[in-house]
């Protein structure tokens, strides 16, 4: 077969597998293209029909929180008044598109409740099934924080019902809640045909466990999951569905919703497909006939007559022989360089085993680098591994001492604040002149006792609660108490050591402050102690206070202000460090204070979640802020009364 009929071959063959690609391409692109924007509609319009039951489900909501929150409504369920019920006739539900009203007591039981049949007004009996959503502990029974209510789907013997619950509360919203109040309308033919009016699209519902449900939905339904919330599939060529899922009252799969729509966009992406392949049909046979008529010109003719003259040099095997070709394309080029690869043959062949004896030489020279430099890396690797088992040794020493201090800072903390109690009980009996009068200088001394056992006692404390921080031992316990109590206790404690150095020592509570609050008032009262003593420590004149505020809406805060000497800048990020202390020289000089006392104070303070930051200038004071979530006491908040 000759180069031309081989050419004309090729580029049939090449259009040919050139249109198959494209079709396949297209196909997979386009046609997949206009397949994702037909589920993108598909999923739109279900989502559509969902949003569509949501604002359905939120209206009946707001229209029962109308009635709930409402202080006739209110006095309703508390005295029985008759004429309030007979309002609630059946124009009077079938104006708020109801089919169920059920109004109940705190204690549970129905004070009121009517059904109806909103096509005919006339009333019908309570649902069957209804009363049992309505036990001691029913989710439509729990009152929730926020006044939302509860809304959703409940499935009755009948057919599902949308409902709304709320809790019957007074038009400000206050409470206690005195009942519950149920609306209620049947998700029927009637409802899906309102949908169908409104929405335009042919909508189903079948029950998950309905028996004789279609096959197309119980394989729908098997896809259907928590990540998967809406399926898409197509029946022919014409028409496609989707499906979703409408969960009931305790969240578990009670209706499956099928819309079914027609396939425009798909058929309009196929006729697409179609018109686009003709026209690179009739481009092809076009660029078929135009190539075989240029390559016989430019490239078959010429190349021919290469092809002579090379079999020519060939068989007188005469290097000498040049190729003479006109023209400045590939094929003159191509003769131009077949000259020069003929002139330069011999060059190439000596150039070649010169270079094959350099490589043997290189290859040999790299080989014994290669070889030092492995011994080198055996000798680094020895040596590291030796270091990681001294290293791993050393660790191991270290976390045993470090676990023999806890223990004995916990032992040494422990066993001493036993005769520390002992001193502090004798001393107060004595203040106290049970066992005879004292006079003004004992009473002092006395004084000066208490102030130091308790600092002392304070310290061993900390000691152990370092300790117990060490090995994880320390538990936060939540309780209910009362900051101010915590606030009086703490100061009470501590005025004697603020009146010895002549120091005024205040407290106060902010107003928004709740009374009672909810956390650990040990640790509480530990972290208020460590920062007022400390306050104290490095106070010589003016004063110490101590504030209880509400730092925002969720947090409160504890707030240690003094007119001490004040912390420098450069001191501020290292005064939480376990040991360690501001100035060495001004801590002997004062003689208390070993650096366990802030350190406690933050990790307790992280420990409960809170945060503490310092500001503080030398010379000029320091103020203290412990922040804490804020967790109310609701058990013990107050009632509000109504008037």
């Amino acid at each position: 077969m000759s180069l031309h009929r081989k050419a004309q071959l090729l580029v049939v063959i090449t259009l040919a597998a050139l249109l198959v690609i494209m079709y396949v391409i297209l196909q997979a692109i386009l046609l997949h293209s206009y397949t994702q924007l037909e589920q993108q509609s598909v999923e739109n319009n279900v989502e559509r029909l969902l949003n569509r039951i949501n604002d359905d489900l939120s209206i009946l909501s707001s229209q029962t929180a109308d009635y709930a929150f409402w202080d006739s409504t209110y006095a309703f369920v508390q005295e029985y008044d008759n004429d309030y019920a007979l309002e609630m006739t059946p124009e009077t539900l079938a104006n708020l598109s109801l089919n169920l009203t059920l109004w109940m007591n705190i204690e549970g039981k129905i004070v009121f409740h009517k059904t109806i049949d909103l096509a005919s007004l006339r009333d019908t009996p309570l649902p069957t099934g209804l009363v049992d959503y309505l036990a001691a502990g029913s989710p439509l029974l729990r009152q929730p924080a926020d006044k939302t209510g509860v809304q959703g789907i409940m499935m009755l013997a009948d057919r599902p019902l949308m409902f709304a619950v709320q809790p019957i509360l007074t038009s400000a919203q206050t409470g206690p809640a005195v009942g519950t109040l149920i609306f209620g309308r049947w998700m029927d033919a009637a409802y899906i045909q309102q949908i169908l009016t409104a929405l335009r699209q042919d909508v189903t519902l079948y029950r998950v466990n309905d028996p004789l449900l279609p096959d197309d939905a119980r394989s729908a339904l098997a896809l259907l999951n928590g990540e998967t919330t809406i399926i898409t599939r197509p029946v022919d060529e014409q028409r496609i569905q989707g499906y979703t899922l409408l969960h009931d009252l305790n969240g578990s799969p009670a209706l499956l919703l099928r819309l079914n729509m027609p396939r425009a966009i798909y058929m309009q992406g196929t006729g697409t497909l179609v018109y686009f392949l003709l026209a690179m049909v009739i481009v092809g046979l076009v660029f078929i006939i135009l190539i075989s008529i240029l390559l016989q010109r430019t490239v078959i003719t010429p190349l021919a007559k290469l092809s002579e003259r090379i079999t020519f040099i060939r068989q007188r095997a005469d290097l000498s022989e040049r190729i003479n070709m006109l023209g400045k394309d590939e094929l003159a080029v191509l003769a131009q360089n077949m000259n020069g690869m003929l002139g330069a043959l011999d060059e190439a062949q000596q150039a070649l085993k010169d270079a094959n004896q350099q490589l043997e030489l290189r290859v040999a020279q790299r080989t014994a680098q290669l070889s030092d430099t492995n011994d080198r890396l055996r000798e680094e690797i020895a040596a590291r591994e030796q270091m990681q088992v001294e290293l791993a040794q050393a660790r191991d020493q270290a976390l045993e001492a470090l676990q023999l201090k806890t223990q004995i800072l916990a032992n040494i903390s422990h066993d001493a604040r036993t005769p520390l109690n002992i001193i502090i009980l004798r001393t107060q009996m004595l203040q106290s002149e049970r066992q005879g009068d004292i006079n003004p200088q004992q009473r002092e001394m006395l004084d000066s006792i208490l102030v130091n056992a308790r600092q002392l006692l304070l310290f061993f404390n900390n000691l152990l609660q370092e300790a117990q921080l060490k090995v994880d031992k320390l538990q936060v316990k939540n309780v209910g108490f009362a900051p101010a109590a915590l606030l009086d206790e703490v100061t009470a404690l501590l005025a004697p050591l603020a009146e010895r150095k002549g120091l005024t020592l205040e407290s106060t509570v902010a107003p928004d402050v709740p009374t009672r609050l909810i956390g650990d008032p040990d640790k509480l009262s530990q972290i208020l102690t460590n920062l007022v003593e400390n306050a104290i420590k490095f106070t010589e004149h003016g004063s110490v206070s101590v504030h209880i505020l509400r730092a925002d809406q969720e947090r409160w805060a504890l707030q240690v202000s003094d007119s001490g000497i004040g912390i420098p800048d450069d001191a501020q990020s290292q005064i939480f460090d376990t040991f360690w202390q501001v100035d060495g020289s001004v801590t002997r000089q004062i003689g208390q204070g070993v650096g366990l006392g802030l350190a406690i104070v933050r990790q307790l303070t992280t420990l409960m979640g809170g945060e503490i930051t310092v500001s503080s200038q030398a010379g000029t004071g320091s103020v203290f802020t412990v922040t804490l979530p804020l967790h109310k006491d609701t058990w013990y908040e107050p009632a509000s009364i109504d008037n």
